[in-house]
């Protein structure tokens, strides 16, 4: 089950999603529908406006359930009357429908003003002045119908009492929070006891405040706080005053949620204690001496040159300071993960931006349809201003003079109501064009900051890591003298070549790579390097030659070990692996030479008869990957016979900022880093049913296409698709392999972005193929693969078989993670169940109306537990869909429940007789909600 603190984000969650998302779309849906119903109002055309009060009750039905889910009880009234009154105008009841219009559309501008008051603060309630009185006017005006559809008086008192929730949060939790402040003045009446429970108290409730919206449970605490601080409070009494107001303040909100303010003793109380504010830091009054200033603010004070100082002034040039400080490798790895940090900050920040942007193009629409209507209403206005009392205006605007012999010496401009509410909305027109221009002005100033922001941030990522890199050949030239005088020693001879020298590599890791080069290095001399007079009859020259290579890719270094000697004797090796007890005769068939190539690295293996000093000194290469592994490192081997072997160490940098093609694969989305793409390919049109081809022709290379979702050995059925099931790739990705080429199938390519890379720690054992995760600006974590190390998924895709497909057994199914498919056409609905289903361990797919939902079960062909379906929406509704899907057989026993906002017999029966196994009605309590499901699911 959820948690208070769980309630507490869903709550919230979907209270932003409500006022930002879902309130704006559904106020425009009804100001346009509004606009047009009232055109045809005022000039008939016979049109059907059935749609349009569809639209109308649909708005309205929507804003009142997603009031009731963010807890805004005031606008949720609101939005119920208007949905009545838009009911019975569409069902034809009232006479007067032009007043009807206005009096709703009187209405939305409150429901704005409640929906601005809500988004300035997460505990306002949304309340505007003028909401109450247009619910009475709606009541009253609801009277004129020919039949009576007012909620009853039980249920509009219903919305205003505590819901069952909050009333068990206040009388079970908040009492328990009281209760131990009162047992603690009995056992631990201490001054320095109390203070620590004043504390515990003033934070639960807090707390409970918050997640319940309470404001008044907030302020107690608050005032506890602020009277606890002082010095001279007598803290006994306190706890006494303190434990029996809030007790009194919770019974009062239980009867009557409108009596909630402290009472006068206790107010008289606080005032006596409360806390003065600290006054403000005075400003600095002088400059401090330039002997104190460090060399970055000495810097700063010396480039700020006054204004007066001529421009042939002549300044001596500056030395650059050469002082080198220490700095611990912890430190600058903490430093390195802040500046992270602060990219994936601007990648959110980056996001916001669009939504910005997009925002404000909308806004620009809005006010250029808005123009044309903006003339014609200063036009009426200067017509009417203009006009005497003998003249009136015809329906074409015209100016219709009255009796010429009238008196009209004073031709004044007369003024009437009409003319005030044109000139407000003339003004509000031009305040519209105002703050679009703002938030426009806004949006460039925001955009100014991020290009700031993002390339300060590049040059302190450039200059933190040019701090810690150091050139590849400071360590790899040590091993030239150790091979020289080896070389005089034994009776083989072999030269070190150096390739990437100057390839800058992290120092830290540097450092701990000597311990593994010196053994490889060594270990190449001893093992592979033949005599000169074996090299001579093989046609080698007499001296070997040793390389030693760094290069980077992606966020990965890699460093090479190889030699020109005889290789590795594969059947020695496996020979050794027998008289060790690895393995026996019989598993050779089952081993390829990689594997048994592989066993070099197991500990105490050594194809050494005796134990020298050169490379070994009796320690296999064990302690190579050893000291690897701590470098989260791996390292691999190869080798041709008579031509040589060659190890290739990988090690994941900390952190890097490099550039990542993000692709989609069906639901996952998969990073690769861009230094690794070679070409993208479109396979088929997007539209086409046409599998791709089995291989792909690039450049003259005929390269097998592998789908990467089938190449990356995923078991969740929720993230990649069966075979069989998957949509058709349409992309394909030539990638860089190592020295080769390959050609993975992916279904979308989302863009290329310069991303943070973070690699992972050896918490979870991961693949060699996956180099680290980003952060996307939305917080999702995205992988990030490694194709130079595909040849581990080749290899196993090679070897593993192929499994014909099954159906489901029960005993999968108890496997396999349950399934809900939430289908509703409000954001903050399906981001609320989708947040408090997923918490509970389900896996939940959404659908925005009816028709997607349909299509989606006709095309995915994916196994779901349980759908919940509203009843309003575009496309098919709540009942259309349920009759659907009971009408195909794999769908007949899928359990489907309503979740709508209609509470009647009515609805509920029609539901039930179309096979509905359950009707919830909203705004709901979540523990009953998901106690109810669950036996649905199980």
């Amino acid at each position: 089950m959820l948690d208070a603190a769980s309630l507490k984000a869903i709550a919230l969650e979907t209270r932003h999603c409500f006022l930002l998302e879902d309130a704006p779309d559904f106020i425009n849906l009804f100001n346009d529908s509004a606009a047009q119903l009232r055109e045809e109002l005022q000039q008939p055309t016979g049109a059907d406006t059935s749609a349009l009060y569809k639209n109308l009750v649909r708005a309205a039905h929507s804003i009142k359930g997603g009031a009731g889910l963010a807890e805004l009880s005031l606008l949720n009234r609101l939005a119920h009357k208007m949905e009545d009154l838009l009911e019975l105008m569409a069902e034809g009841r009232i006479q007067d429908q032009f007043t009807g219009i206005e009096l709703v559309s009187l209405a939305m501008e409150e429901v704005q003003s409640c929906i601005d008051l809500a988004s300035t603060d997460d505990n306002n309630p949304g309340e505007s002045a003028g909401a109450p009185e247009l619910i009475q006017a709606l009541a009253e005006f609801l009277e004129t119908a020919d039949a009576k559809t007012q909620p009853s008086s039980e249920s509009a008192n219903n919305s205003a009492t505590p819901s069952k929730f909050v009333a068990t949060a206040l009388s079970v939790d908040l009492e328990a929070c009281v209760k131990r402040m009162a047992d603690s003045l009995e056992t631990d009446a201490t001054p320095h006891r109390l203070s620590s429970h004043f504390q515990t108290l003033t934070e639960e409730c807090q707390l409970l405040g918050e997640a319940l919206s309470l404001p008044w449970l907030q302020n107690i605490a608050v005032m506890i706080n602020q009277v606890q601080q002082h010095p001279a409070v007598p803290l006994k009494k306190l706890a006494e005053l303190a434990i029996a107001e809030i007790r009194n303040l919770s019974n009062s909100y239980l009867k009557n949620p409108d009596h909630t303010d402290p009472s006068p003793d206790f107010q008289d109380f606080v005032r006596q204690y409360q806390t003065a504010k600290a006054p403000a830091p005075q400003p600095i009054a002088q400059q401090p001496e330039p002997s104190t200033l460090t060399p970055v603010a000495a810097t700063a004070t010396a480039t700020q040159i006054p204004a007066k100082v001529s421009a042939k002034t002549t300044f001596s040039p500056q030395k650059t300071s050469t002082v080198q400080v220490r700095m611990p490798i912890d430190q600058l790895n903490r430093m390195g993960n802040a500046v992270g940090e602060l990219f994936i900050g601007y990648e959110q920040l980056s996001r916001h931006h669009q939504q910005l942007q997009q925002a404000s193009r909308n806004l620009k629409q809005r006010t250029l349809q808005l123009n044309p209507i903006h003339d014609e209403v200063t036009t009426l206005y200067d017509k009417l201003a203009s006009a005497t009392p003998g003249e009136t205006l015809t329906p074409n605007n015209a100016v219709s003079r009255g009796n010429a012999n009238e008196f009209d010496s004073l031709h004044f401009d007369q003024y009437t109501q009409a003319h005030s509410n044109l000139q407000q909305f003339q003004e509000l027109m031009v305040q519209v064009q105002e703050i679009r221009e703002d938030i426009e002005l806004i949006r460039w100033e925001f955009q100014n900051s991020l290009d700031s922001m993002r390339q300060q941030l590049e040059y302190l990522n450039q200059d933190l890591t040019q701090s810690r890199l150091i050139p590849f050949g400071k360590l790899a030239r040590r091993f030239i003298s150790s091979l020289e005088t080896l070389s005089k020693r034994y009776p083989q001879s072999a030269q070190l070549q150096i390739i990437g020298e100057q390839v800058l590599i992290d120092q830290a890791i540097l450092e701990q790579l000597r311990t593994p080069l010196t053994h490889l290095i060594r270990n190449a001399f001893d093992h592979g390097i033949e005599a000169a007079v074996q090299r001579r009859q093989v046609g080698k020259p007499d001296v070997g030659t040793i390389t030693v290579s760094a290069k980077l890719q992606g966020n990965m270094v890699e460093v090479e070990v190889s030699d020109d000697g005889k290789g590795i004797d594969i059947e020695r090796v496996w020979q050794k692996a027998l008289d060790l007890g690895l393995y026996t005769v019989e598993d050779r068939d089952h081993l390829s030479d990689g594997q048994i190539l592989d066993l070099i690295f197991s500990p105490g293996f050594s194809t050494r008869q005796e134990v020298t000093d050169l490379s070994g000194r009796g320690m296999g290469l064990d302690i190579v990957r050893l000291e690897l592994g701590q470098l989260s490192g791996t390292v691999l081997v190869n080798q041709q016979p008579q031509q040589g072997t060659k190890f290739v160490i990988r090690i994941p940098l900390s952190f890097n900022i490099l550039p990542l093609l993000l692709c989609r694969c069906q639901q996952q989305i998969i990073a690769l880093p861009s230094v690794n793409v070679q070409a993208i390919i479109s396979l088929a049109d997007k539209d086409s049913t046409q599998a791709p081809p089995e291989f792909l022709n690039w450049q003259g290379q005929n390269l097998k296409l592998h789908a990467l979702d089938q190449l990356l050995p995923y078991t969740q059925s929720s993230i990649f698709l069966p075979s069989e099931r998957r949509p058709q790739p349409v992309i394909g990705v030539v990638v860089r392999q190592d020295e080769n080429s390959m050609a993975i199938a992916v279904d979308e390519i989302i863009g290329e972005r310069e991303l943070v890379l973070k690699a992972l720690n050896q918490t979870v054992a991961y693949p060699s193929y996956v180099a680290g995760c980003t952060v996307l600006g939305s917080g999702e974590v995205v992988p990030v693969l490694v194709p130079d190390a595909f040849d581990e998924l080749l290899e196993h895709q090679q070897t593993q078989p192929v499994a014909p497909a099954i159906t489901e057994t029960s005993a999968q199914r108890d496997l396999r993670q349950p399934s809900i498919l939430v289908i509703d056409d409000s954001v903050a609905v399906r981001r609320t169940l989708d947040k408090m289903l997923t918490q509970c361990g389900y896996q939940v797919h959404q659908c925005r109306d009816g028709k997607e939902a349909w299509n989606f079960l006709n095309r995915s062909n994916q196994v779901f537990d349980l759908a919940i379906c509203d009843l309003e929406m575009p496309g098919y509704d709540g009942f259309t869909l349920l009759q659907m899907v009971r009408g195909q057989q794999q769908w007949n026993d899928l359990p489907f429940v309503m979740l709508t906002s209609r509470d009647n017999d009515l609805h509920r029966q029609k539901a039930k007789k179309l096979g509905a196994n359950n009707y919830f009605t909203k705004p709901f309590q979540p523990i009953q909600f998901l106690e109810a499901i669950s036996a649905y699911v199980s």
